[in-house]
Order: structure tokens, then sequence, then C-alpha cells
């Protein structure tokens, strides 16, 4: 009896230096994200604005004046080609004479400005140099026998740059990557020298970023020795941004946009209609959620598309009030428009204290020596699962493995919580399962506080190195639950004749509806949702985050309250139901968990957002249960009558 007691000690000690230390690095974490640059920028873009200020007949220069005052910071530049000349009418592409067919050209783009038609003949020919197929300079026309020059992209015009500028913006480039046309390093570098350098950002366009797939590292030390910063817009799929950020993780600024899909009147603005039809963002819904993105999501760069709709008088006017009101929302947020910076110190996010990893295996072996104790194993079985552990935690530390400690963690904060609450369930008295509920409830935010302290990195912080096997960890504690439930003892033999067992028709059709629950609940979780939402699901979504500081997760709000109510059917004896319920139960842990592996989300937000679903949750899971009373109540008065 003495050695069980050491056990638990010692897990009640391993668990309150973890806590400990995980406050101490915490707060430190905290404090440097509180006090970290508060500049963001607002990024329009150039060609967007330029469509909208030509369609209503309202100088150009003016309009890019008025948005300098009302807050925007940057413009961005897409790459041109002939054929976006040819959209705004500054060149036409004409048949060929005779004489000229005769010698091959089949191409004649004739310029409407001597000068653009020199600049771009000179960046066609030196981007692609011999590449290009013969292509000459005649007066204002360029004559060419390359069938795809048309849509070759040959960098940025010289006057739209310098016109910005001008005016007082940073400037942003969207470069086309195209590795058709460079099979080497040097006419990878002949490539991409030929675009400016004395600019502020680069935001890839289309799918891939510059250099895919074989000179990402060329581009990246470019980037560098000219200090350019990288834009990485959230939840945008470019292949080979990942790798590119992993190299300069020290100019990553996370970018949010609301993309034209998403804008009403979009493709009426544009010179080309070519946005997918679909669902459209409200204008009132618009505005918060930039600022949702920024306080939530460590956004530091906004990019704005022109709003397609007119809201006050003409269209000019409803994006001059658009930017004044993004404007207004990122000051609400307690920042202000400006030139962002990087948002990570290099004291804390490069140089993580290494005895955290140290603290994660301290806490799996508390939970584990606490989980063993509640089930009242003896200490031989408790010796053996406990130094197994241990073994295994340090031979990951020994060779660095330190995801691995990370993901343990993880499993452990999410696992540990339910599994212990259901094996104290002795009693139908409120008081101890309310007690043990909040002591788990804190072990869980430990656990998920000291997996997010230990996954913290340059490359997490910014959001592109997730966590890994996500979806195994939403799942595993489910299953792990499930075999505390409904098998008495660990004993795998056990659970082989059980599961060789005849299975009953009931048995059979809950199992289905389980595994159908279990697929949805997956999909469903992450960034990328394929089945979508509820019918008024966006709209309850959309009502929380507009009445508090940060919506609670649907997860942990169901979970709470499935916990709550499974009390209260233990109570009433219906043993079956408390049971399906509480299983149920188990993803608010795994949730609450889950939204700390979001490394990018600044702590107070994930905090904030965990201790909001434990309370609302808590109060609906008291609500079914009064629901539940009232309806046995009446139940029983109609049928005793």
């Amino acid at each position: 009896m003495t050695n069980r007691k050491l056990f638990l000690f010692a897990g009640l000690f391993m668990l309150s230096i973890s806590a400990l230390f995980s406050f101490i690095v915490s707060s430190i974490r905290s404090d440097v994200e509180i006090k970290a640059d508060k500049h963001i920028s607002i990024v329009i873009d150039y060609e967007g604005f330029r469509d909208l200020a030509e369609l209503a007949d309202y100088p150009f220069d003016k309009f890019l004046t008025e948005l300098r005052k009302e807050g925007v910071t940057a413009v961005a530049l897409k790459e041109s080609n002939l054929k976006s000349l040819v959209e705004r009418g500054e060149v036409f592409l004409v048949h060929p004479d005779e004489k000229s067919i005769k010698n091959g050209i089949i191409w004649v783009a004739e310029f409407r400005n001597p000068k653009l038609a020199k600049e771009v003949f000179d960046k066609l020919t030196n981007k692609y140099n011999s590449l290009l197929k013969k292509t000459y300079l005649k007066g204002t026309s360029v004559y060419s026998s390359d069938e795809d020059l048309p849509s070759l992209y040959f960098g940025f015009l010289n006057q739209e740059i310098d016109f910005c500028k001008k005016l007082g913006f940073d400037i942003v480039l969207r470069p086309i990557n195209d590795y058709r046309f460079y099979s080497n390093k040097e006419d990878f570098e002949r490539w991409v020298n030929q675009y400016p350098k004395n600019i502020w950002m680069i935001i890839f366009g289309e799918r891939e970023v510059l250099g895919y797939p074989k000179f990402i590292n060329i581009y990246a030390k470019i980037l560098e020795e000219n200090n350019i910063r990288f834009g990485y817009v959230e939840f945008a799929k470019q292949k080979g941004i990942d790798e590119l950020a992993r190299m300069i993780p020290y100019q990553v600024l996370r970018v949010h946009a609301i993309t034209n899909n998403e804008i009403p009147g979009a493709n009426i603005i544009y010179s080309d209609s070519r946005f997918e039809s679909g669902k459209k963002i409200k204008y009132s819904d618009a505005i918060p959620r930039w600022g949702r993105a920024i306080k939530e999501r460590n956004i530091k760069v906004l990019y704005v598309n022109p709003w397609g709709e007119p809201l006050k008088g003409n269209l000019i006017d409803t994006n001059l009030e658009y930017i004044k009101n993004i404007v207004q929302e990122i000051k609400l947020q307690g920042f202000v428009p400006g030139r962002a910076l990087w948002n990570a110190h290099d004291e804390f996010y490069f140089k993580p204290v290494r005895l955290v990893w140290i603290f994660g295996i301290f806490f799996s072996l508390g939970c584990l020596l606490l989980l063993m104790f509640s089930v009242n194993l003896d200490t031989r079985r408790i010796l053996i699962f406990s130094s197994t552990l241990l073994m295994i935690n340090i031979l990951l530390f020994i060779f660095g493995k330190f995801n691995f400690i990370a993901w343990e963690t993880a499993l452990m904060s999410s696992t540990f919580p339910p599994i212990y609450l259901y094996n104290k369930i002795r009693s139908s008295n409120w008081i101890p399962f309310l007690l043990n509920f909040i002591m788990v409830f804190s072990i869980s935010i430990l656990g998920a506080l000291l997996t997010n302290n230990i996954y913290l990195s340059a490359t997490s912080v910014i959001g592109i190195n997730i966590f890994p096997l996500i979806k195994l960890l939403l799942v595993l504690p489910i299953l792990l639950l499930g075999l505390r439930i409904f098998f008495r003892t660990i004993n795998v033999k056990e659970y082989i004749n059980e599961l060789t067992k005849p299975m009953r028709r009931v048995e059979f059709v809950a199992l289905i509806a389980f595994l159908i629950i279990l697929a949805i609940y997956v999909l469903r979780s992450g960034n990328q949702n394929p089945i979508g939402l509820l019918p008024d699901e966006e709209h309850i979504r959309i009502f929380l985050e507009k009445i508090l500081f940060v919506r609670p997760r649907f997860k942990e709000l169901i979970g709470y309250s499935m916990l709550i109510f499974s009390f209260y059917l233990y109570r009433l004896k219906n043993i079956n139901f408390f049971k399906f319920f509480f299983l149920i139960s188990s993803v608010a842990f795994i949730s609450l968990t889950d939204t700390f592996l979001h490394i990018h989300i600044p702590l107070y937000i994930s905090i904030i957002r965990s201790l909001e679903g434990l309370f609302f949750g808590s109060i609906l899971g008291f609500v079914f249960c009064f629901a539940l009373f009232i309806l046995l109540k009446l139940y029983k008065t109609r049928f005793d009558t």
C-alpha cells in the first residue's frame, strides 16, 4: 500500500512541476506576443482597383491617393504578359503581312506607346534569351515566330512600379513560375534576376513558388540577401511554399485574403470574368473576418480585393468606406495600419528552452501513474508500465525525436481526462464528479500547453510546420476510451475473444452508426471541410463570433454538454445510454488539445477559447439535464394519472 501511495505522489509531483514549468514558459511567450509589433499591412490588388477606377471613370492616381490616406500601405502588382496588355488596350495583336509570314512571323504586337514596346521587348529577350524563338522590335511593334508569345510572362512594368512608389506605397510583386523555360541553374538565375530587388514583399501568383521544383533554394537566397519579405497566404495551396518558408522563416509574414470568388460583383470589375460562381460573403461579415484573422491567427498582412457591389453611392465611395472600416477593425483589435514586421523574437521562438521536452515526459508519466492508480493496479504492473514508458521517452530524447514526445504529450492530454473521470465515477453525487471534472480539465489544458511549447519553432509559429498525425490523434483517444468503457480489464486476450464472438444485429447496427459518426467527425476536422456545415451552423458560428471575444469550438460545446448529461443518465441508472454519451463526450478534450496544436494562434486566444468552451458547454449540459428531468416528470405524471 505504501508503494502505491509513493507512485501516486510521484505522479502528482511530476504533474505539478510540469505545470509550473509550462506556466513559466507560456507566460514568457504570452508576454512576447503581447509586446510584438502591432503594425498590420493593408495590401490592395493593383489590377482590381485600376479596373474599378476605369469602370467608374475615376482618375486612378486620385483614387490611389485617397486609398493611401485611408490607411492602405502597399500595392500588389501581378506579373504581366501580352494578353494582359491587350485586355487593357495597351497592345493590339494583329495579323502579320505576307512578307513577315514568309519569314516565319506569326505574331505582331502593336503598342500604343513606343517606350512600353521597347521595355516589353527588352524584358522578354532578357528573361527568355535563347529560349525565345525569332523575335524582334520594329518601330512600335514586336514581331515574333514564337507561338507562346502572348502568354509569356515578361515581368513587371517599370512605369507601374514607379507610379506606385511615387504615391508612397510599398511594392508587393506577384511573380509567376513557369519551369518549362528553365532547365538549369543559369537559366533560372537569369530568369529571377530580371525582377526588381528594391521592393518590400513577394506573394506568388497562381499555384507554384518561383524555382519550383528544383531551384527554390536559389530564390530563397535572393530574398534573404535583398531583405525581401515573403507573404504566406493562409489556406492557399501553392507547390513549394512550405519548403521556401522553412528556408527563410525570419522573412515570412502571414497573409489573409477574401478572394474574388467570395466577393459579390468581382466579375463586373475585372477586365476578364474568370471567377467561380458560388456563395458570396456579406459585407457585414467581411469586416469582422479581417479582425478575427488578425486577432486569432497571427495575420500580419491583409490582401484586399475591391468590393464589387455598391453600398454607399458608387463603387469608388463603397471601396473607400470598405478600407476605412477595415482600418477601424484593425484598431479595434489593438493594432495599427503600417508596414508589418516579423512577429517572432529570436530569443524565444528560435532558442526554446530544451527542458520543455523533459517536462513533456514528466507529464505523460504523471498521467499514466494517476490512471493506473485510479483502476487499482498492483505495484508490479504500475512499475512495468511506467518503466516501459520512461525507457521509450529516454530513447526518443537521446535520438532527438522531440516531435514524438510532443505527440505523446498531446495524446495523453486528450486521453487521460475522460478515462480517469470514468474510473472515478463511483457514486451518483454531483460534487465529487464536478471536482474531478475540473481537475482533469486543468490537467488537459496543462498537457495542451506543454505540447504547444514543445512543438514551438520558427516554422510552426508561422503556420507551416503542421502537427503530425493529427487525424490519428482525433480518433485514438476515442478508441482507447471505448476499450476502457466496454472492457473491464487491460487484457489483450479478452479483447480478442470479444471481437471474435458472433455479432448481434443490434450491435452491428450500432457499430455502423458509430463508424459513420466517426467518419463525419474526422472529415469535419481541419480547415478543409469536404462535407460542409449543417444548414444553420454557419449562422450560429457568426452569432457566437459577434457576441463573444472568441468563438468556442463546437466539439467542446457538444463534448462538455454530453459529459454533464451522461453523468445525469448515470444517476438515473441508465448505464447503456450513460456509456454512449460518455464516449461522445471525449471529443471535448480532444478538441481542447487540438486547439493548442495550432501553434501560430496566440496562446491567450486558445486559453480563452477553451475556457469559454468549458463554461458554455457545461451550461448547455445542465440545460439538457433539466430538459430530461421535465420530460420524465411529465411522462410519469401522465401515466400515473
